[in-house]
């Protein structure tokens, strides 16, 4: 314990949590435990919601909702439809926007205008740059492990490009973000802290798509992907680098 307490209730706080458990008060009103010591200020942290259970469960049911059927298409085998894949993705969409909606306005504020600065562009925009690196250096030294997709999207689904980047890049960057980036993150945040709910919904994220190979590179992207949601308060830039991110990968193969 850091000798911290909320100046609202007086519920000991720990140095992670950006809002009192116990009635909801931002860390900004912490006071020092020992008498006498005065306010303890902090500058003031991305809006998040307050640790409560009902932004876990937001969390988990959203997750679930776009997770069982992936589990149920893996589990029958085969090659899905493109049909049931874009069914799956705008599942995954509805429950994001149902999950931000229950989530109230913290969750709402994801739909807003981002905070954006030249240089957290920049790095997210290079970071994202190094894990499409890295994904086309693996494909290339595990060819077997890691399949063509952009092979698969022409000979298995007829697609062409502009086709491919709109199922496999447009539509999947709109629809994971709001789940992912816009209710699932956020409804982590008040429990765990910035970074630990980054990290979680991260692997969340990469679980999801099933791909035993995919795991790292995805959860790296995942985590990209949140704290620039973080940082930015909006979940459109996620869109904007998820969308190019699947963009870049399919281009490479085509």
């Amino acid at each position: 314990m850091n000798g911290l307490v909320c100046s609202v209730c007086g519920a000991p706080l720990k140095e992670a949590a950006r809002f009192c458990g116990r009635c909801g008060a931002e860390q900004g009103l912490m006071i020092a435990r020992d008498a006498g010591a005065g306010p303890e200020l902090r500058e003031p942290r991305a809006p998040m919601p307050p640790l409560t259970m009902r932004g876990l469960g937001v969390a988990l049911v959203v997750y679930f909702v776009a997770l069982a059927p992936m589990l149920f298409l893996f589990a029958r085998g085969g090659m899905p439809s493109l049909g049931e894949l874009d069914m799956i993705e705008w599942l995954a969409g509805v429950a994001g926007l149902i999950g931000i909606v229950a989530l109230g306005r913290e969750g709402l504020r994801g739909l807003g205008v981002p905070r954006v600065s030249i240089s957290g562009a920049a790095i997210a925009l290079g970071a994202t740059a190094i894990v499409v690196a890295l994904v086309e250096l693996l494909s290339q030294a595990f060819p077997r492990v890691f399949f063509d997709e952009a092979l698969y999207l022409r000979a298995w689904y007829g697609l062409g490009f502009a086709g491919a980047i709109l199922h496999v890049a447009v539509i999947p960057a709109i629809t994971e973000e709001l789940a992912f980036r816009g209710a699932v993150l956020p409804g982590l945040r008040g429990l765990l802290g910035d970074r630990t709910a980054i990290a979680v919904a991260a692997m969340l994220f990469a679980i999801l798509h099933l791909s035993v190979p995919s795991l790292v590179h995805l959860t790296l992207l995942g985590a990209i992907l949140g704290a620039v949601r973080v940082k930015s308060g909006s979940v459109w830039p996620c869109v904007l680098i998820h969308a190019g991110y699947n963009a870049a990968v399919i281009a490479l193969h085509w």
